[in-house]
């Protein structure tokens, strides 16, 4: 895969990230359970996820959330410290 990537970013040192909190949006978003995806998400902090992806609709919630387990929010190329990445 990282052959791949060096072919298509034509960069020799591209970068491969990947989450560690998985809200289950794939499972519950069209559910009527769609709020388990909150369960999922405490459930991954609790056990020290740190980088979400999600395409949900409970943004807010997940931010709260995270807020008060004290982690601190930031994008991709923040955390990767791209010095070319905008401030938050």
């Amino acid at each position: 895969m990282r052959q791949r990537l060096v072919l298509a970013t034509k960069s020799s040192s591209p970068y491969i990230v990947n989450w560690s909190v998985d809200v289950e949006d794939w499972l519950w978003a069209e559910t009527d359970t769609p709020e388990k995806q909150l369960d999922a998400f405490k459930r991954d902090v609790a056990k020290g996820g740190n980088l979400v992806v999600m395409q949900v609709g409970y943004l807010r919630e997940f931010i709260g959330i995270a807020k008060k387990t004290g982690k601190q929010l930031m994008r991709v190329d923040q955390c990767m410290e791209d010095p070319d990445a905008p401030p938050l």
